[in-house]
Formats: structure tokens, C-alpha cells, sequence
């Protein structure tokens, strides 16, 4: 599986030091969260820019939780300004995914609808 998000994109967006190993697998998780949310809206087109910022706002939740865990987390580098809750921040980005995917997936079915009239 192609990840949505390159690697190299991520890294250089985020300034991660995680192996590449660690990066590909959050990367793989954030596709296949993206995939969830469309299944879960009938699987409607998206476009690619879509699918591609959503899935790097499901790493970025990703990676800000799993440096919340291992106890690394530095708001400095996770680019997020507010120092306090990790857990808003965490699902501030999943819910601007789903928020992305929904909207498209809302704006296309009225382009059907009318399409279809």
C-alpha cells in the first residue's frame, strides 16, 4: 500500500526524528483511518488533496498521541502553540479530518443531486 502522505513530507512538515520505520506505520494508520471515515459516508469521491490532508492530519493526531505516551511530546516541535492539554490538540486534528472528508463527501452529493436533476 501506497501511503497517502510521503514520507519525506511528513517528516519535513512535522520535524519528527522517529525511524522511518515508526513514520511508515503511522502513516499506513492514518490512511487506513481515512479510509474508515469514507467507508463509514458510502465511500463518495474525494479528491486526492482531500484524502492527502486528512490523512496527514490523522498522523499528525498520531504522532502528537504517540509522543503524549512515550513521554516525548515537546509543543515546540508538534507545531501547536497552546501549552496545556495534549488530549484537545490530539482530537482537534481527527476531528479537522472527519470535518474535510465530510464536507467534501457533502458538497459532491449535492453536485449529483443537481447533476442528476
Amino acid at each position: 500500500m501506497v501511503a497517502r502522505v510521503d514520507r519525506d513530507d511528513f517528516i519535513a512538515l512535522t520535524g519528527t526524528s522517529l525511524s522511518t520505520t515508526i513514520v511508515d506505520k503511522l502513516l499506513e494508520a492514518a490512511d487506513r483511518a481515512v479510509n474508515t471515515e469514507t467507508e463509514r459516508l458510502g465511500n463518495p469521491s474525494i479528491s486526492e488533496s482531500t484524502l492527502y490532508d486528512a490523512s496527514m492530519l490523522f498522523a499528525k493526531a498520531m504522532l502528537a498521541d504517540l509522543c503524549r505516551l512515550d513521554g516525548t511530546f515537546d509543543v515546540s516541535t508538534n507545531g501547536y502553540s497552546h501549552k496545556g492539554n495534549t488530549e484537545s490538540m490530539i482530537t482537534g486534528y481527527r476531528d479537522e479530518a472527519k470535518s474535510i472528508i465530510k464536507n467534501e463527501a457533502r458538497v459532491n452529493a449535492v453536485w449529483l443531486q443537481k447533476a442528476n436533476r
